[in-house]
């Protein structure tokens, strides 16, 4: 059991693959790469946990970018949390979703675990909460949309995450969120027993000892939308007891400041209901019209056409060729859904590349509707036959 905002027993373990004794994926062995440390160039250490570590990584072959976390297997024997880790391993393993960061394998020596993980180039929520205070609106609709959208597929397979919090969720390079933690999270069809989590999230059943089962992730919805709208959590108090108290009560209490819609604090009156039944569907939350007015339908809170623009500034502030920048820019996001393509079909992760066609075609229509009205002349011309070019690859 973790109470802690920061900090629980696992949170530095995190997702998982298969390539070894830990984990059980489904697939074939045949269809599994083998992985070692070889395979990748390591870059940048991008964060430490009580487990290990995480650093940027390079696979050698398709050039794909990847975050691997190191974690000690001394430590997971000192924690018995062997089992624990096995199963988030064997969870996230099989979650494919745009909104939930991607477990690509692992591997393991004598006395380390590797996992190979997406990496999420917009770091913590939590960092971007902390530095501006709140969120606007339009941005705190966006990411309850995609987190909605991430655990209603998440729920479809029996899974429940059981500690979303603003630590556990990272940004891509354009601002899609992404769950990144499932070290609580448990697939099953029955109600759980198991107290769990972090303080501030917990539903009322959990704190009370009870039952509980998905309902506790549509609380979580109201917490983090309070949270993202606010600043702080809505039961926050002095004591660990007063927060228990205070969530027991649903003792919700709405600051004058900053202004807040009336149709956002309906939202968040209907999640943070004591009796899980009457709380919410995941259905109703993306139908809800403060919903269907502010989020962002792509899930993208920053636009790519900004993310070039302010690659540019930087660039002409080191003196380098503007227009090369943007042609630089442009034809690495084409390129990533077919370097992410190679990268899963070496992985032994998709039979055919056809798994990934529907992805490539969303991902570089996406872009090329982005960066096309920003572009003239020859540069204009070169995107048309690109986007002629990849529709006819696409339905060859």
């Amino acid at each position: 059991m973790a109470f802690t905002r920061s900090s629980r027993p696992g949170s530095a373990v995190s997702h998982e693959k298969r390539n070894g004794d830990l984990g059980s994926g489904s697939r074939s062995e045949k269809a599994q790469k083998q992985w070692s440390l070889q395979d990748f160039e390591i870059g940048k250490p991008l964060g430490k946990g009580k487990f290990g570590r995480v650093y940027l990584a390079r696979e050698l072959k398709s050039k794909f970018i990847v975050a691997l976390k190191v974690i000690f297997k001394e430590q997971i024997e000192k924690y018995k949390l062997h089992h624990q880790l096995k199963r988030e391993m064997e969870i996230q393993t099989n979650l494919r979703h745009p909104n939930v960061l991607r477990l690509y394998g692992w591997f393991h020596d004598d006395d380390r675990i590797y996992l190979i993980l997406e990496y999420a180039h917009g770091g913590e929520l939590y960092r971007q909460l902390r530095k501006t205070g709140h969120l606007g609106e339009r941005q705190a609709a966006t990411y309850i949309a995609s987190l909605t959208q991430a655990l209603a597929y998440c729920h479809e397979k029996d899974v429940i995450h059981r500690d979303i919090k603003p630590e556990n969720l990272l940004l891509d390079h354009e601002g899609r969120l992404k769950i990144a933690d499932f070290g609580w999270s448990v697939q099953s069809r029955s109600k759980r027993h198991t107290m769990c989590g972090t303080l501030d999230y917990l539903a009322p059943e959990m704190v009370e000892n009870k039952a509980h089962d998905y309902a506790v992730d549509n609380w979580t919805l109201g917490v983090l939308c309070y949270e993202f709208l606010f600043g702080i959590p809505p039961f926050e108090a002095e004591s660990q007891t007063d927060t228990f108290r205070r969530i027991m009560k649903v003792d919700l209490r709405f600051p004058s400041t900053p202004h807040v819609s009336s149709e956002a604090k309906n939202l968040i009156s209907r999640l943070l209901v004591r009796d899980s039944s009457k709380r919410l569907s995941l259905r109703m939350i993306m139908e809800h019209p403060w919903i269907i007015k502010n989020a962002d339908p792509s899930g993208s809170s920053i636009a790519l056409c900004v993310y070039v623009c302010v690659w540019i500034q930087f660039v002409e502030s080191l003196g380098l060729d503007k227009r090369r920048c943007w042609i630089y820019t442009m034809a690495t996001e084409l390129l990533t859904p077919f370097v992410r393509l190679h990268f899963d079909l070496r992985a032994g992760f998709l039979e055919t590349s056809g798994d990934r066609l529907e992805t490539v075609a969303q991902s570089s229509s996406t872009v090329l509707k982005m960066v096309m009205p920003h572009s003239h002349g020859y540069l204009s011309m070169k995107l048309s036959e690109t986007a002629v070019g990849l529709q006819h690859c696409l339905t060859k």
